[in-house]
């Protein structure tokens, strides 16, 4: 990089000029690989004034010290965002990669890259609206594409370094490919880093040559977006003082997820001591999950998948969990339709989720029957709740010593009494369910688990 660029870039910690430039330094080199942690760099052994060289593009660099220089026009950058109210960076590199020297090398995103990371985005903070601005090489490219056409563009008010400020002073970002793209990414402070999955052609001899490491590259946090069309699983788990299931729940996902889908997992902690009310806190996670779910699954946290299970399966709504252990592997009684139930977001919308007046143990996913029923989603051959084929329905329960209590209700008959009208078609779905669920809960941040898993904590008083 030029001085005089570098001098309008950063801020050293250590002036440059402390260091002296009348001795002889010797060089330790990256030997010519970029996107490399090369730990010959920061060993200890070198007993005399060293040089480094290369291109230092590794997080791993840094873990320890931390960055020995801050953006020059940081604060400059930070008030150009805050006056336009704006939360998200975009970086898209096009030019130079489009030439031939550089087709070997890397891959450039399609416009489905950017269309899948803003609905991550939008799983992650549980937000549907932004502002955003792109920072960008190929504008012409860019004010074509109507999914930007809303957006800020940073174009004939800005120089490369207050690009790279600029999306450095956001709080979430999203990186195409390219070292401009991961150092914005690097020196922003908080939120999301999204970035393409695939930025290089991994089969060709010029990758080889300078050694990418992706474990290197990218740190573990930021999360990877694939121009593919995405599937996206949401488990709403409804839970109350089972803290010890929590924690045994999502270890097992974290250790046995596979299939080519995300995973949302949404635990839905109901905080007072009320009775429990499983299906009204199930309608608060159905609500979050909706806009951006294949399929939705209400989920009892004691049951445990078999790896057999499939997940992304939500045609029509099913019964996930068929063949229970305790059970002799099958069901509690033919109709039962509880314990892990999926559904699509049209399907569930159809029905109304489930009821919100089902206070304490018992009852709600009986109602849920004869909303399926009702509105003809049961298997026309059995009359039930479609159910997988044997042997992928496997599901063990996880120790009852960690259960609460099941309590039963004051309203315990009244609700006998709804399931029995619902039994006759007395029962105006429409009237209680989702769309009449108003409760305001507590939520905090998305985290990141894997690449394919993710969780949200949300706190529901009701």
């Amino acid at each position: 990089m030029e001085e005089s660029l570098l001098n309008d870039l950063v801020v050293f910690n250590t002036p440059p000029h402390a260091c002296p430039l009348d001795v002889t330094y010797a060089p330790v080199s990256e030997g010519g690989r970029f996107q490399h942690f090369a730990t010959e760099m920061l060993e200890e052994r070198h007993n005399s004034n060293v040089q480094l060289e290369g291109y230092l593009q590794s997080f791993r660099y840094f873990a320890e010290s931390g960055l020995p220089f801050s953006l020059a026009k940081a604060k400059w950058a930070q008030r150009w965002v805050q006056n336009r109210n704006i939360s998200v960076g975009i970086h898209v590199r096009r030019g130079d990669l489009l030439e031939l020297n550089n087709q070997e090398l890397n891959n450039v995103p399609s416009l489905r890259f950017f269309e899948n990371a803003i609905r991550r985005l939008q799983i992650m903070t549980g937000q549907a609206d932004f502002n955003f601005v792109i920072c960008t090489d190929d504008p012409a490219w860019v004010l074509a594409q109507p999914l930007f056409s809303s957006m800020t563009l940073a174009q004939g008010t800005s120089s490369p370094d207050e690009d790279l400020s600029i999306l450095a002073a956001c709080t979430h970002t999203i990186m195409s490919v390219g070292t401009f793209g991961w150092w914005a990414n690097y020196l922003k402070l908080e939120g999301y880093s999204f970035y393409y999955d695939k930025p290089f052609k991994t089969e060709t001899s010029s990758v080889a040559a300078v050694g990418s490491d992706p474990a290197d590259y990218f740190p573990s946090s930021w999360i990877p977006v694939s121009e593919e069309k995405e599937l996206f699983v949401s488990l709403v788990v409804p839970f109350r003082h089972r803290d010890q299931h929590r924690l045994h729940f999502q270890q097992h996902w974290r250790t046995h997820h596979v299939g080519n889908f995300t995973v949302l997992i949404y635990f839905v902690r109901q905080a007072n001591a009320e009775p429990f009310n499983r299906a009204r806190l199930f309608n608060i996670g159905l609500k979050m999950a909706l806009n951006h779910s294949t399929c939705v699954v209400v989920h009892d946290i004691d049951m445990i998948p078999d790896s057999n299970v499939n997940y992304a399966d939500c045609v029509t709504p099913i019964q996930l969990s068929s063949e229970i252990e305790h059970w002799g592997h099958s069901v509690a009684y033919p109709a039962y339709t509880g314990g892990v139930v999926s559904a699509s977001p049209a399907h569930w919308r159809q029905i109304n989720g489930m009821s919100n007046n089902f206070v304490g143990w018992g009852g709600e996913d009986d109602e849920l029957y004869f909303r399926l029923k009702h509105y003809g989603l049961l298997d026309a051959a059995t009359g039930l709740i479609r159910r997988p084929a044997k042997g992928g329905g496997a599901f063990r329960a996880l120790n009852d010593e960690n259960h609460t209590a099941r309590e039963r209700s004051s309203q315990y008959d009244e609700m006998v009494r709804h399931i029995e009208r619902a039994s006759q078609g007395k029962v105006d779905f429409a009237a209680d369910g989702l769309s009449t669920n108003k409760d305001v809960v507590a939520t905090e941040r998305m985290r990141k688990l894997s690449d394919h898993l993710y969780t949200m904590d949300v706190t529901a008083e009701l």
